[in-house]
């Protein structure tokens, strides 16, 4: 199955809040454990790409990673979004879970890199 056929853009963050707008929703829902306001789709992007094995995580890695590097509050977003597939995965499906460590690596460390200042202390007050 080419699920690229279905799902044939890269991830967009404008997406969420273009659909709770429709539904009478609140602009940005939280991630309980945190308290952290969603702003992209990053989550069921991984979400859809899990059913279609490691090409399909890899991919949606690289189009998500690629389109947002430069948007830090995106980037971090993508880190949390990484490292919550990690714990997601890690009884059932250790070998998804251990290349979403990988690709939660690389973005960490792209973070912690080439982020400066505010944007980097956004980054570790989110992700910590």
């Amino acid at each position: 199955m080419n699920w690229r056929a279905y799902f044939p853009h890269p991830p967009c963050p404008v997406w969420p809040s273009i659909q709770r707008q429709k539904n009478n929703q609140p602009s940005g829902t939280k991630w309980d454990e945190n308290g952290y306001t969603v702003q992209t789709t990053f989550w069921e992007d991984f979400t859809m790409a899990d059913f279609f094995g490691l090409t399909a995580i890899k991919d949606t890695y690289s189009r998500a990673f690629e389109e947002w590097k430069e948007d830090y509050k995106f980037l971090t977003e993508l880190v949390l979004v990484l490292n919550h597939k990690i714990w997601q995965h890690y009884k059932n499906r250790p070998e998804v879970a251990a290349l979403y460590n990988d690709l939660w690596e690389q973005a960490d460390r792209y973070a912690v890199e080439n982020l400066k200042d505010d944007e980097l202390s956004y980054f570790f007050e989110v992700t910590d």
